[in-house]
């Protein structure tokens, strides 16, 4: 998944995020790529599965596309009910490739979940009725920095200590694309020297999906290439 390019420290995706919408981003070949016999003109289709861990039936519909070989990628969300359904899964199955899916939001009607790094509505985490507000505007707008940052590195933290072997973070509803919540993602990622996914958007892209302010900056292919590059280049990744 990475890419060899120009490094970069967690402090450069907030306002920095300007700087990496250069007009010329250079990439060399991805050495995973290169590490499976493919050139640098090549594409490989990753399969992916989110939402593990939401229900019983999400945790053995992922049971089952594993074991058919249908899937080649999952991502658990660490705050549900079935959770620890799940772990128990990879520990059984540990070639499963499970990431975590970072959730800062709770969508449906009955099914609820809130953060498991606090409880403190001043964390801008907890709508009213105690649980991760349903929609991703309202997260994004409540939600403080610090306490974001600190939610994402919690749920990564549980799937470690139950023993998953997290290889990637995405994120539910697209949550931490925001500005305001992106540095915070992308440390959470280097942090734990794993890939983070990130939608390559245009701004006109991101608008429409309605996950960036007036003032907001642009996640850029240019970002993707260099957070790729530092964990790919930090020891112990590839």
């Amino acid at each position: 998944m990475g890419v060899l390019s120009a490094s970069i420290s967690p402090q450069d995706c907030s306002g920095e995020i300007a700087y990496f919408a250069q007009k010329r981003p250079y990439m060399v070949q991805n050495p995973a790529l290169r590490s499976l016999g493919l050139s640098a003109t090549d594409r490989a289709v990753i399969i992916h599965t989110d939402d593990i861990g939401v229900s019983a039936a999400a945790t053995d519909a992922a049971r089952e596309l594993w074991q058919a070989r249908i899937v080649s990628s999952s991502a658990v969300m660490a705050p549900c009910a079935w959770f620890a359904a799940t772990a128990q899964l990879c520990r059984e199955t540990p070639w499963i490739d499970m990431g975590v899916h970072i959730t800062l939001t709770s969508e449906w009607d009955f099914m609820r979940w809130g953060p498991i790094s606090t409880r403190d509505p001043a964390s801008g985490l907890l709508d009213p009725e105690g649980f991760f507000f349903r929609n991703t505007r309202d997260a994004q707008a409540h939600a403080t920095v610090e306490a974001a940052a600190a939610e994402m590195d919690s749920q990564v933290q549980r799937a470690l200590a139950a023993g998953i072997d997290v290889t990637h973070i995405d994120t539910h509803m697209g949550s931490a694309f925001h500005p305001k919540l992106l540095r915070a993602y992308v440390a959470t990622a280097l942090k734990h020297r794993v890939p983070p996914m990130l939608a390559r958007l245009s701004e006109a892209d991101m608008r429409a999906w309605g996950r960036i302010g007036r003032h907001a900056q642009v996640i850029t292919p240019r970002l993707w290439t260099s957070v790729c590059g530092r964990i790919s280049s930090a020891p112990g990744c590839m």
